[in-house]
């Protein structure tokens, strides 16, 4: 369902929460464009020379956030907009069942991200109902038209474009426009279209292979990706702190030092790097008879010991879990309180840790992780769950920050949250622990699905790092 209301009645607004209720598990989309150029549309749109136009329309209708004596001026529908938005995002954050997909019509990456998420070939994302009196450089035929796309091929969509509701092509001339406007009630869209083996694989989940579809066949079948400027996304347990460690600690933080953290964010990164510093370090496996670091950990809760006293000395454990058994959730009390240890949190953006969850491991024929995990019953993520990227999204954030809270208790701890995606973290952890930035970077990415990071993930991150403040 494209366009809901008829420019009269807005059922995304008057009937919001009935709709949460009548589809709990919908997908919603969010379309955003500038205000500037939305409100030079509406006051242009449709394109009749004398109007009246759909700024017109509105001032003459008493909708809920724009009464009839508002919508003068740019601010005016500006800020009904913004009351909007903000509405939609409440709610959907208040009820994960659903998926929010925020779509800017003016990134240039659109198409490339509706591909993504819906399969669609990027050529079908395409720029409908361009008022020509306002764009006619975007009212002439496809090759002339091409001449405004920038992008590469498959990305076939302009660079500036005015875009109404989703109709008809907008090949069509001026007049034909018009004439199907005169025919139209003004309370109508005149261009609007009519419609009547689980455990031989255990091992290999500890690797964090930071693109994680090594094999090239990407399953995105359950993937549901949010526009980077999600507001789910940007809440504070998405987001590593970068001021817990006070610098009078550089160099003296307490050993060893415990990774609570996730797989699949960066485990690997840490093993490498102390490994590279001269750190004793395990990863997966630390049991002193080679047994994985989880049985090692339970066997000694169970014996009433210190959570790490069945397991190998080592200066930093940066793998507990086994993919199975999370010591790291079920012993949290335990290796907070009985361990004068240093804790470390790891971090990415969701989408690209669902992906990797869901491509893991790359053999065909291996269970992957997204689906072995709903099997399991893990405190805070029960049998069953783990279907969408808001459910492990919100695992994610209810660890992060059960976490945190614990370790707050314990002033003699100390917390480190580890964005494996900022491209100043090799700085950092040289700051921190004095060892060498050059011994930190993500391991095992797959140079034929990622040529762009040939250079090192540092650099990449510092380069798309500069291209988004442009």
């Amino acid at each position: 369902y494209a366009q809901i209301d008829n420019g009269t009645f807005f059922p995304q607004i008057s009937l919001l929460d009935e709709i949460h209720k009548g589809y709990p598990n919908a997908t919603f989309f969010l379309t955003f464009r500038s205000m500037e150029a939305w409100y030079r549309s509406i006051s242009h749109w449709p394109p009749r020379p004398r109007g009246p136009h759909m700024v017109d329309r509105f001032k003459k209708l008493d909708l809920p956030g724009l009464p009839a004596d508002k919508g003068d001026n740019l601010q005016e529908f500006s800020d009904w907009y913004c009351q909007h938005v903000e509405r939609v995002r409440a709610l959907v954050a208040q009820h994960p069942s659903h998926s929010l997909v925020e779509v800017d019509i003016e990134d240039d990456n659109v198409g490339s991200m509706m591909n993504q998420l819906f399969g669609i070939d990027a050529s079908c994302w395409g720029h409908s109902n361009a008022n020509a009196n306002i764009h006619p450089e975007l009212n002439a035929s496809v090759l002339e038209q091409s001449k405004h796309f920038k992008n590469a091929p498959g990305d076939r969509y302009p660079d500036v474009v005015d875009k109404e509701q989703s109709g008809n092509n907008n090949d069509s001339s001026v007049e034909e426009v018009e004439s199907s406007a005169k025919d139209t009630d003004d309370n109508e869209y005149p261009d609007e279209e009519q419609n009547d083996g689980a455990e031989s694989n255990l091992e290999d989940s500890d690797d964090d292979k930071d693109d994680d579809d090594a094999s090239g066949d990407i399953d995105e079948s359950n993937i549901i990706i949010t526009n980077r400027t999600s507001h789910y996304f940007n809440a504070e347990c998405f987001r590593a702190r970068a001021n817990t460690v006070p610098s009078s600690l550089y160099g003296k933080l307490p050993k060893p030092y415990i990774n609570l953290g996730f797989p699949k964010i960066g485990s690997s990164s840490l093993f490498s790097f102390f490994r590279c510093g001269g750190y004793k370090s395990t990863h997966f496996y630390c049991g002193k008879g080679g047994e994985v670091c989880a049985k090692c950990i339970d066997e000694s809760v169970s014996a009433g010991l210190t959570p790490l006293a069945k397991c190998t000395e080592s200066e930093v454990h940066t793998q507990i879990d086994n993919g199975v058994e999370f010591p790291q959730i079920e012993h949290l009390e335990k290796l907070v309180h009985g361990t004068n240890a240093t804790f470390f949190l790891t971090f990415r953006s969701m989408e690209a840790w669902y992906r990797s969850l869901q491509n893991w491991p790359p053999d065909p024929q291996s269970m992957r992780l997204t689906n072995r995990l709903k099997m399991l019953n893990i405190t805070g993520f029960q049998k069953g769950v783990g279907k969408d990227i808001w459910e492990f999204s919100e695992w994610f954030c209810n660890h992060v920050t059960r976490v945190r809270e614990i370790v707050a208790q314990n002033p003699s701890h100390t917390l480190l949250e580890v964005d494996i995606e900022d491209p100043n973290m090799g700085e950092r952890m040289e700051d921190i622990f004095g060892i060498d930035k050059n011994c930190w970077e993500q391991q095992n990415v797959n140079a034929k699905l990622h040529p762009e990071t040939k250079d090192g993930l540092a650099d990449f991150f510092k380069r798309k790092q500069k291209d988004e403040k442009r």
